[in-house]
């Protein structure tokens, strides 16, 4: 009887063992299978970090090429300003060039204009209107003078005789108007110095031409 409750109790004593050691294997499992989840987050985390940092390091170095090229910029916007300076000389000159060269333009078409203008008063065309506006001046007081006072042939020979010794060149003091003795003395344009002639005569500003 004593052994038989021996050998009970020692099959029991090995059932709670076995259980103890069920139950220690399965709290090591979950441990082991927690352990093994810890690991794989712990390796994911590494991952990202890696990722991380390799992104951040592109950045520096992305940041250490912006830095650079902002470094640069100083050197470069003074070369610029100093183009810009030179190119504004060079078109203040140019402008200048062009104005000038414009000026003489005008100057020299101004000279051609005036010189064309001094040109006519002494052409024949000029020279010959004048003569017959003066010859028909003094036919027109010829007639007046001889309907007016009655005059003879003999008469206005007289006055014709007095033309031919200069007695037209002295004012009489009853006379209205005044006239230069080039005009007085009908001297022929041809034979003149080059008169001055305002430059309203032969130039317009309005349209840049004679």
């Amino acid at each position: 009887m004593h052994d038989l409750y021996s050998v009970t109790q020692s099959a029991t004593e090995l059932v709670e063992c076995y259980r103890s050691y069920q139950r220690r294997l399965k709290r090591s499992q979950a441990e082991k299978e927690k352990l093994q989840t810890d690991l794989a987050e712990s390796v994911k985390t590494e991952g990202d970090c890696r990722k991380e940092i390799a992104r951040l390091e592109m950045d520096v170095i992305a940041a250490g090429k912006r830095k650079a090229e902002l470094e640069l910029l100083p050197a470069k916007l003074t070369a610029e300003e100093q183009k810009t300076a030179e190119l504004q000389i060079k078109l203040d000159a140019a402008l200048q060039a062009a104005q000038d060269a414009e000026k003489a333009a005008k100057d020299d078409r101004k000279a051609v204009a005036l010189k064309a203008v001094q040109k006519f008063m002494k052409s024949d065309f000029y020279c010959e209107e004048m003569k017959g506006r003066y010859n028909g001046g003094w036919t027109a007081a010829h007639r007046c003078a001889v309907k007016a006072l009655t005059l003879t042939e003999a008469a206005w020979g007289k006055v014709e005789g007095s033309y031919e010794e200069g007695g037209h060149v002295d004012p009489t003091g009853m006379e209205t108007q005044t006239f230069p003795d080039i005009v007085i003395q009908n001297a022929d344009p041809r034979l003149l110095p080059d008169r001055e002639i305002p430059e309203s005569v032969y130039w317009s500003d309005a349209d840049g031409s004679a």
